[in-house]
C-alpha cells in the first residue's frame, strides 16, 4: 500500500493527459496514462507515478479516466499537494491483452500430469477442446499469464478427471477454466479370446493377457483367469473384454466354518496345516481362516475345495 505523506510542503505539479493510453495487468496506474508529470522531486514523482487510479478494463472494453479523479486520488495520498493540468481533459484506457491459446492450456495440463504418471502406461487427451482465452498482459518482463492447474485428485485411474485452471495476471487468479481429461491406465491383463453369450460356462483357457485398459475405479475387480473355474456369464461377453467381478456368477465353494488344509509357502519350504475358514468365498478369493492349534488367524486365498494358499514369496 501507498504510504500517505501528509507532511510533505511541496510545490504544484503538472500532469499532462493524453486522448488515448494502454495499461498493462489488472490496476490503472498514473504513470502509464500521463505523458508527464512534471514540477515534482524524485520521491514525490514515484509516489506519483505508481499511484493506482481505478481497475483496468477487461479485455475487449475501454473505462475513460477525467482530471476530477486523479486529482481526488492524489489528494487522498498528498493532501498538500497543489495539482493542475495540460492536454486532454479525459484519457480513454484500453487494456494491452495476451491471447491464451487452447495449445498453451493443453500444454499446461499434460505438464501436470506428467508429474504424477511417474513411468507408468497412462494416456490422457481433453474431453472437449478449451477455448482460447484474452487476458490483460502482466506488468512483468514479457507479460505473459501464468497457467496453474488444479487437478481434482491425486490419485490417477481410468475415467474423467474434473481439471481447473487458474489463469494468474501479476500474481493474481484472473480467471477460472474448468475443463475434463479423459484418463486411461493400461496394464497386462486377461481378456477374453471371443465373445460369449449369457450363461456360458467360463474356464481360465479362454483368456490371453494382453495390453489393455483397466476398467474404472467402482465398477468391480479385475477377476483372473483362475478364479474362474466354475463361473458362468450373467450377461454377453466380449472378445478383448477384462471380467470384473458382476460379470460372472462364481459359485461359492468354500462356506464359514469348514475345515480345511491351509498350504504355506516361503522360498522351496512347503508347509501344511489345519484351519478353519471365517469366510466363505470363490476360488480366486482371499478369505480369512485360524489355525485349528494355535487360533492364530492368517489370510490365503482359495485354490480348491480342500486348499487355502499363503504365498510369502510374493509381494
Amino acid at each position: 500500500m501507498i504510504a500517505t505523506f501528509t507532511s510533505l510542503l511541496l510545490a504544484g505539479v503538472t500532469i499532462v493527459l493524453p486522448m488515448d493510453a494502454t495499461v498493462r495487468g489488472t490496476e490503472i496506474e498514473l504513470g502509464e496514462i500521463a505523458t508527464s508529470i512534471t514540477g515534482a522531486d524524485q520521491e514525490t514523482l514515484e509516489i506519483l507515478e505508481a499511484l493506482q487510479i481505478d481497475r483496468a478494463p477487461n479485455p475487449g472494453f475501454s473505462r475513460t479516466i477525467d482530471r476530477n479523479k486523479i486529482r481526488a486520488k492524489i489528494r487522498a495520498e498528498i493532501p498538500s499537494l497543489e495539482v493542475s493540468f495540460a492536454g486532454r481533459s479525459a484519457c480513454k484506457i484500453r487494456p494491452e491483452v495476451q491471447t491464451v491459446t487452447r495449445e498453451k492450456f493443453t500444454a499446461a495440463v499434460d505438464l501436470e500430469l506428467a508429474k504424477l504418471v511417474k513411468g507408468r502406461d497412462i494416456t490422457w487427451e481433453p474431453v472437449k477442446s478449451i477455448g482460447e482465452l484474452e487476458v490483460p498482459l502482466s506488468d512483468g518482463e514479457g507479460g505473459d499469464a501464468v497457467l496453474e492447474v488444479v487437478l481434482e485428485g491425486a490419485d490417477l485411474e481410468t475415467g474423467v478427471m474434473k481439471v481447473t485452471i487458474r489463469v494468474k495476471v501479476n500474481g493474481v487468479t484472473y480467471r477460472s477454466v474448468f475443463a475434463e481429461w479423459e484418463l486411461k491406465i493400461w496394464e497386462k491383463l486377461p481378456v477374453l479370446v471371443r465373445n460369449l453369450p449369457a450363461g456360458t460356462s467360463v474356464s481360465p483357457a479362454l483368456f490371453r493377457i494382453e495390453r489393455t485398459v483397466v476398467p474404472e475405479g467402482g465398477v468391480g475387480i479385475v477377476l483372473t483367469p483362475a478364479s474362474m473355474l466354475g463361473a458362468i456369464a450373467n450377461r454377453t461377453l466380449l472378445e478383448g473384454q477384462v471380467v470384473i467381478e458382476g460379470d460372472v456368477e462364481r459359485p461359492a465353494i468354500l462356506h464359514k466354518g469348514d475345515m480345511i488344509t491351509l498350504l504355506v509357502i516361503k522360498g522351496a519350504i512347503r508347509a501344511e496345516v489345519s484351519v478353519i475358514a471365517q469366510q466363505t468365498g470363490s476360488i480366486g478369493d482371499l478369505i480369512r481362516v485360524v489355525r485349528t492349534d494355535t487360533g492364530l488367524e492368517l489370510s490365503g486365498v482359495i485354490k480348491s475345495r480342500e486348499h487355502v494358499e499363503l504365498n510369502l514369496n510374493r509381494k
